[in-house]
């Protein structure tokens, strides 16, 4: 072989190299792209999760304030009667038509938070909440009829007051079981 030929098989090989170098740079470089997008997919999967559960937590949270607002309200109509009965006057804010504005305030608020949970949460939690606002009103409402019996000295009193203590029991029971599930379900739980 002479040195004109020998110079074309080196060029050849080396022309075949470089070749076969940008095509596994390429290759390598493809790779590197596909794993660059499939962890800014995953990196943005994740925050769209955590944005979900901070969205479920922020409405459970605000849902269950509201629960807890309703259970103080029907607790200081409940103490504002008792000092009516004894002629006592209740603090100032705390009297009975106070306790009952605020029950129909926090009412009128859990419709609009019943609406942000059910854009929030799936599954049993709805229909939970919406039991447990049909136990508040049932609550609220049983709360109304002892306050009159007591403060018209009617002889059913004692019935009512059975029935306004089995439905804030009801209420009470349905706070806790829906806010256990709750925390159950932010916890990542079924």
């Amino acid at each position: 072989m002479d040195q004109g030929d020998a110079a074309v098989w080196a060029a050849a090989i080396t022309g075949c190299v470089g070749v076969g170098g940008a095509v596994a740079a390429y290759l390598a470089g493809r790779a590197q792209a596909k794993g660059v997008v499939e962890g800014v997919n995953l990196q943005l999967a994740g925050q769209r999760d955590h944005e979900l559960w901070v969205d479920q937590r922020d409405a459970y949270a605000s849902f269950l304030s509201c629960i807890e607002s309703i259970r103080t309200a029907i607790d200081m109509a409940i103490r504002a009667t008792v000092l009516d009965r004894e002629e006592r006057t209740p603090p100032q804010g705390e009297t009975w038509s106070d306790a009952m504005d605020q029950l129909d305030m926090q009412f009128k608020a859990i419709q609009g938070l019943q609406s942000k949970l059910k854009m929030s949460v799936d599954g049993p939690e709805i229909e939970q909440a919406d039991l447990l606002t049909i136990q508040a009103r049932v609550a609220r409402t049983a709360v109304g009829e002892w306050s009159h019996a007591v403060s018209a000295y009617l002889d059913d009193e004692d019935d009512r007051w059975a029935e306004m203590t089995a439905a804030i029991t009801d209420f009470a029971e349905g706070s806790r079981n829906w806010a256990e599930n709750a925390r159950t379900q932010l916890r990542g739980g079924s």
